[in-house]
């Protein structure tokens, strides 16, 4: 993710471009004042967020947490229990 430096002045006169650029290439920018940067802005839209390309799914993947093996049981228990309550509630929109 590219970060540009630009000022105040050019944030105002380009606000709807910049935004663009934050949004669809994913560019951040940090705002300048004189000789001091006053504001960052960043893309709200990161790899969790809007979209990820399926190439980068294994590395996204891997780097999420592991459930230690007690988590993991606990972790099926609860997803069985679900599936059990919804069995037997029926299908409530038929």
């Amino acid at each position: 993710m590219a970060t540009y430096q630009i000022t105040a002045t050019e944030m105002a006169r380009q606000l709807s471009d910049i935004l663009n650029r934050a949004y669809y290439q994913e560019q951040s920018f940090e705002i300048k004042r004189g000789k001091d940067i006053i504001a960052k802005l960043v893309p709200g839209n990161t790899a969790t967020g809007r979209y990820m390309p399926v190439s980068n799914l294994n590395s996204f993947f891997s780097s999420l947490p592991h459930l230690d093996e007690e988590e993991s049981l606990r972790f099926e228990q609860e997803v069985q229990e679900l599936r059990r309550r919804q069995q037997m509630e029926g299908d409530q929109w038929g």
